[in-house]
């Protein structure tokens, strides 16, 4: 997360990677909201997408501070998982 309330993304898993860049702000004292730049996918990342089963939806909308860390949440702010 940088100062000018832009943020870079990388997840990776055993059979998943993503990565993406966007634009933060903050909400409700502890809620991180995030909001992804469109990326236009080739059809190689298009199929390695399709397989991974992730990509874009599967990407956090936002993250709650509590206790000295970040949870995932969801489109209304609850925890995710």
């Amino acid at each position: 997360m940088n100062q000018d309330s832009t943020f870079k993304y990388e997840f990776s898993g055993d059979l998943a990677y993503d990565k993406g860049t966007g634009k933060y702000w903050m909400e409700k004292g502890n809620l991180v909201r995030l909001k992804f730049d469109e990326v236009k996918l080739d059809s190689a990342q298009k199929i390695m997408q399709a397989l991974q089963g992730g990509g874009p939806s599967g990407r956090p909308k936002g993250f709650r501070y509590s206790n000295g860390k970040l949870f995932s949440v969801d489109d209304l702010g609850r925890k995710r998982g």
